[in-house]
């Protein structure tokens, strides 16, 4: 057990105050979590009691951060998990942010995943795009929810079109050329299939 003899706030950070027990500096902690312990000066604290309080100021540290990095962008679970622990939080820091900012309803996979389809799906199948959103972590079932009503032929239609630039689709050349981009942009076999007879079929109505 010993005495904190000295809070000090930080110089160059005031919202941070350094602890000092039996005139010896320990550790440096949050103005907040300061005052949610309950330190002051002549106060008795012990290890334990210490350990606890940089856990509970680490914890606000990895919400802090968490907070501060979804207020420039949305990420998934995972993806804030891993920019945690590339910060090197500890895990139950890490969980405690996640689920706060979970709560708070700034960590939503299932919006998550909505907004992703809704920028991508003109420019993607869904074989890319389940691929992409399990990659950022996002759940099988939440994946299929986002997915479920796109139109995927309408939407291979028209980027096959903007791919031949009003070239015709008569050969088999260039079927086999727009097979090919239509799969790598992530379209299931029928889709192309589908996308490449339609778009065959307007060109000979233009045609004749």
């Amino acid at each position: 057990m010993g005495v904190i003899t000295r809070i000090e706030v930080q110089k160059r950070d005031k919202r941070r105050a350094n602890i000092f027990v039996d005139g010896s500096f320990v550790c440096g902690l949050s103005i907040e979590t300061v005052v949610t312990m309950r330190l002051k000066t002549g106060g008795e604290v012990d290890a334990d009691g210490l350990i606890e309080a940089i856990k509970e100021d680490e914890k606000r540290a990895a919400v802090a951060t968490l907070l501060k990095m979804l207020s420039a962008k949305r990420v998934t679970e995972r993806q804030a998990r891993e920019a945690l622990q590339k910060r090197e939080y500890m895990d139950e820091s890490i969980e405690c942010a996640v689920d706060k900012c979970r709560g708070y309803g700034y960590l939503d996979d299932a919006a998550y995943a909505a907004d992703y389809v809704a920028a991508h799906k003109s420019k993607l199948g869904s074989l890319a795009l389940k691929y992409e959103l399990k990659q950022r972590g996002v759940s099988e079932d939440l994946i299929n929810y986002a997915i479920e009503d796109i139109d995927e032929e309408e939407a291979a239609c028209g980027l096959l079109k903007k791919y031949m630039r009003g070239g015709g689709l008569s050969d088999v050349k260039q079927k086999n050329k727009a097979v090919r981009y239509l799969a790598s942009k992530g379209y299931k076999y029928d889709t192309v299939r589908r996308a490449i007879d339609c778009v065959a079929s307007e060109t000979e109505d233009e045609e004749s």
